[in-house]
Protein backbone atom coordinates (compact mmCIF):
# COMPACT_ATOMS: atom_id res chain seq x y z
CA UNK A 1 0.00 0.00 0.00
CA UNK A 2 1.38 3.27 -1.24
CA UNK A 3 0.31 4.99 1.89
CA UNK A 4 1.82 2.52 4.02
CA UNK A 5 5.22 3.52 2.08
CA UNK A 6 4.77 6.87 2.55
CA UNK A 7 3.90 6.77 6.01
CA UNK A 8 7.29 4.52 6.87
CA UNK A 9 9.29 6.66 4.97
CA UNK A 10 7.89 9.51 6.93
CA UNK A 11 8.83 8.17 10.09
CA UNK A 12 12.17 7.64 9.42
CA UNK A 13 12.59 11.20 7.87
CA UNK A 14 11.18 12.44 11.07
CA UNK A 15 13.30 9.62 13.11
CA UNK A 16 16.42 10.79 11.17
CA UNK A 17 15.46 14.53 11.92
CA UNK A 18 15.30 13.76 15.50
CA UNK A 19 18.78 12.21 15.18
CA UNK A 20 20.42 14.79 14.00
CA UNK A 21 18.88 17.47 16.24
CA UNK A 22 19.91 15.62 19.28
CA UNK A 23 23.30 14.62 17.32
CA UNK A 24 24.40 18.15 16.33
CA UNK A 25 25.73 19.86 19.99
CA UNK A 26 27.41 16.18 20.63
CA UNK A 27 29.30 16.84 17.36
CA UNK A 28 29.96 20.49 17.77
CA UNK A 29 31.06 19.50 21.64
CA UNK A 30 33.61 16.84 20.20
CA UNK A 31 34.86 19.47 17.58
CA UNK A 32 38.35 21.13 18.54
CA UNK A 33 36.41 24.78 19.44
CA UNK A 34 34.65 24.37 22.60
CA UNK A 35 31.11 24.22 21.60
CA UNK A 36 29.69 26.94 23.81
CA UNK A 37 31.61 29.25 21.38
CA UNK A 38 30.53 28.05 18.60
CA UNK A 39 26.47 28.33 19.50
CA UNK A 40 27.30 32.17 21.12
CA UNK A 41 29.33 32.94 17.76
CA UNK A 42 26.26 31.51 15.82
CA UNK A 43 23.55 33.93 18.06
CA UNK A 44 25.98 37.01 18.47
CA UNK A 45 26.34 39.88 16.25
CA UNK A 46 29.35 39.67 14.02
CA UNK A 47 31.64 42.43 15.12
CA UNK A 48 30.18 42.32 19.14
CA UNK A 49 32.30 42.52 21.91
CA UNK A 50 32.69 39.23 24.18
CA UNK A 51 30.10 37.75 26.25
CA UNK A 52 30.92 36.90 30.04
CA UNK A 53 31.90 33.45 30.93
CA UNK A 54 28.76 33.03 33.16
CA UNK A 55 26.48 34.08 30.54
CA UNK A 56 27.88 31.85 27.79
CA UNK A 57 27.40 29.46 29.93
CA UNK A 58 23.96 30.42 30.66
CA UNK A 59 23.14 31.24 26.54
CA UNK A 60 25.10 27.25 25.95
CA UNK A 61 22.17 25.66 28.15
CA UNK A 62 19.34 27.68 26.88
CA UNK A 63 20.24 27.35 23.28
CA UNK A 64 19.75 23.77 24.08
CA UNK A 65 16.30 24.62 24.49
CA UNK A 66 14.90 25.15 21.38
CA UNK A 67 17.00 22.02 20.02
CA UNK A 68 15.49 19.89 23.16
CA UNK A 69 11.74 21.14 22.05
CA UNK A 70 12.41 20.82 17.66
CA UNK A 71 13.69 16.91 18.53
CA UNK A 72 10.79 16.52 20.24
CA UNK A 73 8.86 18.08 17.84
CA UNK A 74 10.04 14.93 15.21
CA UNK A 75 9.46 12.46 17.88
CA UNK A 76 5.81 13.25 17.35
CA UNK A 77 5.66 13.50 13.78
CA UNK A 78 7.17 10.07 14.02
CA UNK A 79 4.64 8.99 16.18
CA UNK A 80 1.52 10.63 13.84
CA UNK A 81 3.13 8.94 11.12
CA UNK A 82 3.33 5.70 13.22
CA UNK A 83 -0.27 5.99 13.55
CA UNK A 84 -0.83 6.48 9.60
CA UNK A 85 1.11 3.51 8.75
CA UNK A 86 -0.94 1.22 11.13
CA UNK A 87 -3.52 2.47 9.15
CA UNK A 88 -5.22 4.88 12.15
CA UNK A 89 -4.36 7.89 10.01
CA UNK A 90 -8.15 9.72 11.59
CA UNK A 91 -7.63 8.47 15.05
CA UNK A 92 -7.66 11.42 18.07
CA UNK A 93 -4.10 10.30 18.84
CA UNK A 94 -2.98 10.64 15.46
CA UNK A 95 -4.16 14.18 15.17
CA UNK A 96 -2.55 14.90 18.95
CA UNK A 97 0.78 13.73 17.29
CA UNK A 98 0.51 16.03 14.54
CA UNK A 99 -1.16 19.12 17.12
CA UNK A 100 1.55 18.63 19.33
CA UNK A 101 4.54 18.18 16.46
CA UNK A 102 3.46 21.80 15.07
CA UNK A 103 3.09 23.11 18.70
CA UNK A 104 7.34 21.94 19.18
CA UNK A 105 8.09 23.95 16.14
CA UNK A 106 6.38 27.19 16.86
CA UNK A 107 7.51 27.02 20.00
CA UNK A 108 11.30 26.63 18.88
CA UNK A 109 10.44 29.51 16.14
CA UNK A 110 9.66 31.54 19.21
CA UNK A 111 12.73 30.67 21.40
CA UNK A 112 15.27 30.95 18.83
CA UNK A 113 14.86 34.92 18.52
CA UNK A 114 14.31 34.99 22.01
CA UNK A 115 17.45 33.46 22.50
CA UNK A 116 19.26 35.46 20.57
CA UNK A 117 17.60 38.87 21.87
CA UNK A 118 19.23 37.31 25.55
CA UNK A 119 22.51 36.83 23.32
CA UNK A 120 22.41 40.64 22.18
CA UNK A 121 21.13 42.20 25.11
CA UNK A 122 24.27 40.64 27.19
CA UNK A 123 26.74 41.76 24.77
CA UNK A 124 25.01 45.38 25.86
CA UNK A 125 24.51 46.48 22.82
CA UNK A 126 21.93 49.34 22.50
CA UNK A 127 21.62 50.16 18.57
CA UNK A 128 18.06 49.33 17.75
CA UNK A 129 18.76 48.20 14.34
CA UNK A 130 21.87 45.76 15.55
CA UNK A 131 19.10 44.52 17.78
CA UNK A 132 16.66 44.06 14.97
CA UNK A 133 19.08 42.65 12.54
CA UNK A 134 20.05 40.01 15.09
CA UNK A 135 16.78 38.89 16.34
CA UNK A 136 14.85 38.74 13.10
CA UNK A 137 16.21 35.92 10.46
CA UNK A 138 14.28 34.72 8.15
CA UNK A 139 14.77 30.99 9.45
CA UNK A 140 12.43 31.16 12.30
CA UNK A 141 9.86 32.94 10.56
CA UNK A 142 9.47 30.18 7.89
CA UNK A 143 9.14 27.23 11.11
CA UNK A 144 6.91 29.35 12.72
CA UNK A 145 4.73 29.66 9.24
CA UNK A 146 5.38 26.00 8.73
CA UNK A 147 3.90 25.49 12.83
CA UNK A 148 1.14 27.56 11.78
CA UNK A 149 0.20 25.45 8.38
CA UNK A 150 0.70 22.08 10.64
CA UNK A 151 -1.84 23.42 13.26
CA UNK A 152 -4.03 23.96 11.11
CA UNK A 153 -4.01 20.82 9.12
CA UNK A 154 -4.19 18.91 12.43
CA UNK A 155 -7.29 21.70 13.50
CA UNK A 156 -9.43 20.08 9.94
CA UNK A 157 -8.16 16.65 10.90
CA UNK A 158 -9.81 16.94 14.22
CA UNK A 159 -12.60 18.49 12.92
CA UNK A 160 -12.59 15.13 10.27
CA UNK A 161 -12.38 12.81 12.96
CA UNK A 162 -14.58 14.34 15.64
CA UNK A 163 -17.46 13.66 13.02
CA UNK A 164 -16.57 10.29 11.22
CA UNK A 165 -16.84 9.58 15.06
CA UNK A 166 -20.17 11.01 15.23
CA UNK A 167 -21.58 9.67 12.41
CA UNK A 168 -20.20 5.99 13.19
CA UNK A 169 -22.19 6.78 16.09
CA UNK A 170 -25.42 7.14 14.42
CA UNK A 171 -25.14 3.92 12.19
Amino acid sequence: MASSLFARHGRHIALALMVAIVGWPVLAWLHPVPWTQNVVERLALPDGPALPAALEHVLMVAGLLPLAVAAYGFYEAARFFGRVERGRAFSLDAVEALRRFGLALLAAAVLIPLLRLAVVLGEGTADPMAVLAAVLRLGPIVLAGIAGVVLAFSAILREAVTLAEENASFV
